[in-house]
């Protein structure tokens, strides 16, 4: 069969998707200022990374990319992707972030008539060009509107976006109907090229001193690795000081909200940063106020970690890493969240404090820090930078960012006589900790089966400092490259092709094609190299066959990635029907004739073992069971709908060698 471009990428997406320190040499300094340029830079953060390195980030007046040096010493380089002219062009003006295509996607607070209509803001995408030198293009993907009598959506958006496996959108807002008490929004894209997303209000804060209200001004939404969302309301509460908030979702598609832990003045309080875990579950976030310094005054705000319960349901437990002292020696009043580079530090920046902080109108030199664990315990802090210097940054009020290589990035607004517009870069040459596999950390890609790796199967290994880059980060081209973002998988002393390579929210993994050649031998060993650093060598067992089907999750349950003979994904709109050929994306079959060479597309070789499906129960007869065409490491199930199934949703498992799949669901009409 051919197969379609269409299913090719969503498959490809769904399988993508799915000590002592050494003291570091460092050094500060702008690498591009818009000082007597056209355009004012608008420090929308978070500005983002591509995967070679490129900077992307907003423009009061367009979207820029900057470019890093080809050679050490020389400059960044700036390109406009698009600008405001002409009337019909909308641009994000803060806060960015790619999907696995490459289009941006960012948030418009402005207010006013909009494509005939009166909006409180819109989500715009922009879009790289589809041939070489052509134009970058932007369009509005969704309105927000300006009607106090909405009661059931969000309006007036507020914080910067995130976007979970499935390209859904997720943000906070200031306004539901007449109330500003705020809430939080999922946008959905069409089902079909043309349609219209869909907003759905996951969440309408109230005022009864239990719940938050207030999003904070940019402090965006994070996902855990179950998929729920966490953030912080500035205010709310019994002290009205705020809140840190989880919303999870439920069967139905209904979101139920947690307080998992409420701030109290006296304390520290009002959160004003996005949080961010650590490896161990913890969250951590800054605080506008409260809380106290090293020595016993009252803080500035400060950095602070809330550990999980030991009884879920239990309130989660506060520790304050650092208060800030302010005056000219420390910062005061950060106003964002923070991060953590491969070495384990945190890093972030205050809006005041520092010796060029001034009582004027100005009053925002602020400073950047960076916060080190201690090996007897807490936290040790120094300031990095302090902003505000003649013709340096000041302002500093959004997220930085890291990349590959852990140096930290951020913009300040503005420009003055003790400050100008621009970027700065701050080189952490830190030394970076060695990879390590978790335990039980190498599983089947599909279903994360543990327990062994099957020749030639789509495998994933989960670990700790296994990348310094951040996000989903997808590997292109066949044959598959065996180093990316300088980080290798190494299957008996051999580099293994390598997918993708994951950072969400601290969640990292490696997906990797297992090299067909371990078939030979009983046990495997695996390493991870990332940064010059390699891990310690993990022994698995190799395995004959461990079925994983490609899943997704919608309406509170697991599907499977099952097509029609058409290549049209069989879901609730779409169901299997009885006597139909539907074709099943799974992994982990096992031997194959003729093996294509490793990390090379396959051309539809056939299993050595037929697979037994079964759908609802009932036998599904197989027509075929092999290798995909043009696909790596991924196998074709080929199989009969049995009749006599009632409709809804059944179970599909897959058993070969006598190892039996994750049980997936498909529709059945």
């Amino acid at each position: 069969m051919q197969r379609s471009r269409r299913s090719v990428f969503m498959i490809a997406a769904l399988m993508a998707i799915a000590g002592a320190r050494v003291a570091p040499a460092q050094e500060y300094k702008l690498i591009y200022s818009w000082v007597g340029k056209t355009g004012i830079y608008e420090p929308g953060s978070p500005m983002v990374f591509d995967s070679q390195g490129n900077l992307y980030g907003t423009l009061a007046g367009g979207v820029f990319k900057l470019s890093p040096p080809s050679e050490a010493g020389g400059q960044w380089t700036e390109e406009v992707l698009i600008d405001s002219t002409g009337p019909s062009v909308r641009l994000p003006s803060h806060g960015l972030l790619f999907d696995a295509k490459g289009n941006l996607y960012g948030l418009s607070t402005v207010e006013g008539q909009v494509e005939g209509q009166y909006v409180s803001g819109y989500i715009a995408e922009v879009s790289p060009p589809s041939t070489s030198g052509g134009a970058w293009t932007s369009q509005i993907l969704y309105l927000f509107p300006d009607d106090p009598t909405q009661t059931t959506i969000c309006e007036f958006p507020q914080s910067y976006l995130t976007m979970d496996s499935q390209g859904n959108l997720y943000g906070t807002c200031t306004n539901v109907g007449a109330t500003n008490l705020g809430g939080v929004y999922k946008l959905s894209p069409p089902s079909q090229a043309g349609g219209q997303w869909t907003q759905q209000l996951l969440h309408a804060f109230a005022n009864d001193g239990v719940d938050g209200n207030g999003p904070g001004p940019e402090a965006g939404l994070i996902f855990d690795a179950q998929g729920n969302l966490y953030g912080t309301t500035e205010n709310g509460g019994s002290d009205n000081a705020g809140v840190v908030f989880e919303l999870s979702p439920s069967t139905g598609g209904e979101w139920t909200e947690a307080i998992l832990y409420t701030f109290k003045f006296g304390g520290p309080a009002t959160p004003m940063g996005a949080l961010v875990f650590d490896h161990q579950g913890s969250l951590y976030t800054t605080t506008s106020a409260g809380g106290v310094t090293a020595t016993g005054g009252g803080a500035s705000g400060g950095v602070i970690e809330l550990s999980p319960p030991a009884n879920q349901g239990s309130e989660w437990t506060l520790t304050q890493v650092y208060g800030f002292m302010g005056r000219a020696t420390d910062g005061s009043g950060p106003a964002a969240g923070v991060l953590f580079d491969p070495a384990g530090n945190i890093w972030g920046t205050t809006f005041h404090g520092g010796p060029y902080y001034s009582s004027g109108p100005a009053n925002t030199d602020g400073v950047l820090f960076e916060l080190m664990p201690q090996g007897g315990g807490g936290w040790k802090e120094v300031v990095r930078h302090f902003f505000g210097a003649p013709g340096d940054v000041f302002a500093v009020n959004y997220p930085l960012v890291i990349d590959s290589k852990g140096n930290i990035y951020g913009g300040g607004s503005g420009c003055s006589p003790t400050g100008c517009t621009g970027i700065f870069e701050y080189m952490n040459s830190a030394s970076t900790l060695a990879p390590s596999i978790a335990a039980s950390g190498l599983v089947n890609g599909a279903s994360f089966a543990q327990g062994g790796i099957v020749p030639g199967e789509i495998a994933t290994v989960f670990g700790m400092d296994l990348t310094s880059s951040s996000g989903i980060n997808l590997t292109s081209g066949l044959p598959l490259v065996t180093t990316f973002l300088d980080a290798s998988v190494i299957v008996d002393g051999k580099a293994a092709p390598l997918f993708a390579i994951d950072n969400v929210n601290g969640q990292q993994q490696i997906n990797f094609q297992v090299p067909w050649e371990v078939g030979a031998e009983s046990t495997a060993s695996i390493s991870v190299t990332s940064g010059g650093a390699s891990s310690s060598t993990v022994e698995v067992p190799v395995l004959a066959a461990q079925p994983g089907i490609i899943n997704y999750s919608a309406a509170g349950g697991n599907f499977g990635v099952i097509l029609h003979s058409d290549y049209q994904l069989a879901d609730s709109a779409h169901p299997v029907m009885a006597g139909e050929t539907v074709l099943i994306y799974c992994t982990g079959l096992g031997a194959v004739s003729s093996p294509p060479a490793d990390g090379a597309a396959a051309t539809g070789q056939s299993t050595l073992v037929m697979p037994k499906v079964t759908i609802g129960g009932a036998d599904a007869p197989v027509s075929f069971s092999g290798l995909a065409p043009d696909f790596v490491g991924l196998n074709q199930v080929n199989v009969q709908v049995p009749s006599g199934l009632k409709a809804g949703n059944k179970a599909v498992v897959i058993t070969s060698g006598g190892v039996s799949s994750n049980a997936v669901l498909v529709p059945v009409g």
